[in-house]
């Protein structure tokens, strides 16, 4: 039975990264980096969290179900176009780790991440800067160090399509 595997690879996961994404679905400029800068590459996919915490041990890993919403804020002020984008996020969601009979409670299960978005080029690059999470998430992101090894970054390599660009280049 996959719920006795725990937070298996291939299992659904909060986070979006290159340890959460086995059928390899995402370009990720550090796939298998667990430090530094190219480690905080995330990607908006599975339960679209914006944090870099690598699913350390199980947390935010299920085999029986993730949920999670995410929200963004436009500001009521109009920037000009060569401003990014900035707008306010939230993202709360749960995960259910009952297959590997942990233990977990409600609370554990339980995740938010509170920050500011800066995103470019009609959201296909972003920078995510955390100001609140809830304790489970908090206690793994100051294990990361200074703040600005907490701050994620996202590339969406598959809506630039690189090899469109590439193929269509003559020497």
């Amino acid at each position: 039975s996959t719920a006795s595997l725990g937070g298996s690879r291939g299992s659904l996961s909060l986070i979006g990264n290159g340890v959460s994404d086995p059928l390899f679905e995402e370009y990720y400029l550090g796939r298998s980096d667990f430090e530094g800068f190219y480690s905080n590459q995330v990607s908006l996919t599975q339960g679209g969290f914006k944090t870099p915490v690598r699913n350390v041990g199980n947390f935010g890993l299920s085999n029986d179900f993730v949920a999670a919403l995410n929200f963004k804020f436009d500001l009521p002020m109009d920037f000009p176009e060569y401003i990014p984008n900035i707008r306010p996020y939230i993202d709360v969601g749960y995960y259910s780790d009952k297959g590997t009979d942990t233990g977990q409670t409600f609370n554990d299960g339980l995740v938010a991440n509170i920050g500011i978005a800066v995103e470019l080029f009609d959201e296909r690059v972003g920078l995510y800067f955390p100001l609140y999470s809830t304790n489970n998430l908090d206690a793994l992101l100051k294990q990361r160090g200074k703040y600005f090894s907490r701050v994620s970054f996202m590339v969406d390599l598959k809506r630039m399509n690189p090899f469109k660009y590439a193929r269509n280049f003559d020497l």
